[in-house]
């Protein structure tokens, strides 16, 4: 049992997901949200390609991709 639905949330879904980002992504991606007409879609791009790429321009947003440690949520 877990002591509420956000700790079976951590531990089942986020934690897992942690984990499986810190091993496949670098801190030196990007996720980049773009649209174009109807469509969206997200890329894993390094910083440096967001000035050499034609797809720029469908750009909508960027961030890095962050990694870290597993947090520890009260009631886990």
């Amino acid at each position: 049992m877990f002591a509420s639905r956000a700790a079976l949330w951590v531990t089942h879904s986020f934690e897992p997901l942690l984990a499986w980002t810190n091993g496949h992504l670098h801190a030196s991606q990007w996720l980049w949200l773009c649209r174009y007409e109807g469509a969206t879609w997200a890329e894993l791009k390094s910083r440096e390609e967001m000035h050499a790429r034609k797809a720029v321009k469908y750009l909508v947003y960027a961030c890095p991709v962050v990694r870290g440690k597993a947090s520890k949520t009260p009631g886990c």
